[in-house]
């Protein structure tokens, strides 16, 4: 690095003409840099706070050529760690502190990043673009040091190659966001044994996120971290209802008697079809038990009967305590979705807090081969005589983690624009859930569409199979879990006999069995339940004068509402 020249005390700040940068080793010969896109991704963190954490996900600071940028983006790293927004204020103020504002021109040239350099529409793909050029930077300098090593390495040719191409594998590979690291099995399997006996002590089959189905949780397991789920359907079979009957039942309300050791789950619900408005309605006429229920024509109407406003401030307060999160931007990116994602876990997620050593307060320490927890401090050795473990350690707050992002549907997604083909950008779009997934720690839950060829059917066979997926047969491949709709009634209207009967067919899991699993569906209000027992409440007829009632006063409201 360069020597920074000592400035005197009082001496003004001024930006420096250039970046700083490493300095290479051949004469006139400059690494290979791109200083302008890394101002450019700079001053895009600056205006977004989504854009640092996309930026922070991909990109090191020690991989930036310039080192004044190496600074500020460690100092955003750091206001980001604080739980702070980034901005100008905050970067200058952690700078200021760490002194070093002067180091990278100043808080003028913070403003400058801010607001002279151009829009980003990808900033993943910008600071992708930077961490390659520094893996390439890295390789040319361990070719030059390998090319210097070799003028004397004669007499051991072979030692010498090893070596060689040991090193630069390393450099090429090592530290890659896109390439996972060869791990140990041993920390897997700690996890794999300690979820097992976690189950056994609580009694559940349910490994995941429960969806909130009886039958469903018990031949899935729930949602695993990492995998994708596809719910597909023709039109008007329910798909939308099945995605957020799910996603209603993962983020209600804990009960106040829930053990802390449960977590609040969040989820966070991308619908590219309706707007946040019409899924706000429908959550709330879904929400309850049959008889709790409104009428999705009496909501949409505004003509609700006496009876049914106290179901609906219920709903709207149950609604309002959830962790659901939507987002109704049309034809978003996976990319995008996947900022707005990491943005909501940084913002909301918390991890468990527990108490510690009665002697000295440090944290306890698992010994994962007896499943107890001791001090480290007072007990260095906890397989010696007399030394003081727990069986469990006391929890003292509830963990939050959004374990879930919910997608409407996979066909209006934004897919690659230099794809050659529909198929293609949609491919690219199916393993781009797998790999979100996985890299966020949620599982993802997608609504897709079923071709034409279901209908082409006589009426006995127009049960739906995985070759009807529409789009791509990526989505066959790709997924975990697919579950394929089917209601008879659709085909058959005047059949009472399968009114309100829907099957949800598991038809595709990785890791289990597959299977029918036939539920009820109560069309007037688009809601899944377990189980058919006969058809549904009686839809509800449409509404005359003498039911209609104008809403309650306000002093007739349960207090709160």
């Amino acid at each position: 690095m360069r020597p920074v020249r000592n400035r005197e005390k009082g001496a003004r700040s001024r930006r420096p003409q250039e970046p700083e940068a490493p300095p290479t080793e051949i004469v006139g010969q400059v690494p290979p840099n791109d200083l302008d896109l890394e101002k450019d991704v700079l001053g895009a963190c600056l205006r977004d706070r989504t854009a640092v954490l996309q930026a922070r996900a991909v990109l090191k600071p020690e991989e930036l050529f310039g080192t004044d940028h190496q600074i500020i983006f460690e100092g955003m790293i750091a206001v980001v760690a604080d739980g702070h927004h980034v901005d100008v204020s905050s970067v200058r103020s952690k700078l200021k502190h760490r002194g070093m504002l002067d180091r990278v021109g100043g808080a003028s040239y913070l403003s400058e990043l801010a607001t002279t350099r151009p829009e980003v529409k990808d900033v993943t793909s910008a600071a992708k673009r930077l961490s390659e050029l520094h893996r390439l930077r890295s390789i040319i300098e361990t070719g030059r040091r390998i090319a210097a090593l070799g003028q004397e390495a004669a007499n051991d040719i072979k030692t010498f190659a090893e070596g060689a191409v040991r090193d630069i594998n390393k450099v090429a590979y090592s530290g890659r966001k896109d390439v996972e690291q060869l791990t140990h099995i041993a920390p897997t399997v700690d996890v794999s044994v300690a979820g097992v006996r976690q189950r056994s002590e609580n009694g559940s089959a349910v490994s995941g996120i429960a969806t909130g189905y009886k039958e469903i949780d018990e031949m899935t397991s729930g949602l695993m971290d990492g995998d994708v789920w596809y719910i597909a359907g023709r039109p008007g079979h329910g798909k939308t209802s099945a995605l957020l009957g799910i996603l209603a039942n993962i983020t209600a309300p804990l009960p106040k008697d829930e053990p802390i050791e449960t977590p609040e789950i969040g989820a966070a619900f991308f619908s590219l079809e309706m707007p946040r408005l019409q899924i706000a309605n429908r959550l709330i006429c879904m929400t309850g038990d049959d008889h709790a229920r409104i009428s999705i024509e009496r909501w949409r109407s505004g003509r609700l009967r006496p009876q049914d406003w106290g179901p609906a401030y219920a709903a709207a307060d149950k609604l309002r305590k959830s962790r659901l999160w939507i987002d109704d931007t049309p034809a978003i990116s996976l990319e995008e979705s996947e900022a707005k994602l990491m943005a909501l876990k940084a913002d909301w997620e918390r991890e468990p807090t527990y108490a510690g050593c009665p002697t000295c307060q440090r944290q306890f320490v698992q010994w994962v081969d007896r499943g107890v927890w001791y001090c480290p401090a007072c007990n260095p050795d906890p397989s010696a005589a007399g030394a003081f473990v727990v069986e469990k350690r006391v929890q003292l707050t509830r963990a939050r983690i959004v374990g879930v992002a919910a997608y409407d549907y996979f066909g209006l997604m934004a897919g690659d624009p230099n794809a050659r083909s529909r198929e293609e950008a949609m491919a690219g779009v199916s393993k781009g859930f797998k790999t979100l997934s996985k890299r966020r720690k949620v599982a993802s839950l997608v609504a897709a569409q079923l071709n034409r060829e279901v209908e082409k059917r006589n009426a006995k066979e127009r049960r739906p199979q995985l070759s009807d997926l529409r789009e791509t047969g990526s989505l066959e491949q790709d997924g975990d879990t697919i579950i394929l709709l089917y209601q008879a009634a659709k085909y058959r209207p005047n059949d009472e006999k399968v009114r309100g009967k829907a099957e949800w067919d598991i038809a595709k899991q990785r890791n289990g069995k597959t299977g029918r699993v036939t539920m009820r569906y109560s069309d007037w209000c688009s809601r899944f339940d377990d189980e058919f027992d006969g058809p549904p409440v009686p839809r509800a007829a449409p509404p005359t004068p003498a039911d209609v009632a104008p809403e309650p006063d306000e002093n007739d409201l349960p207090p709160g509402l």
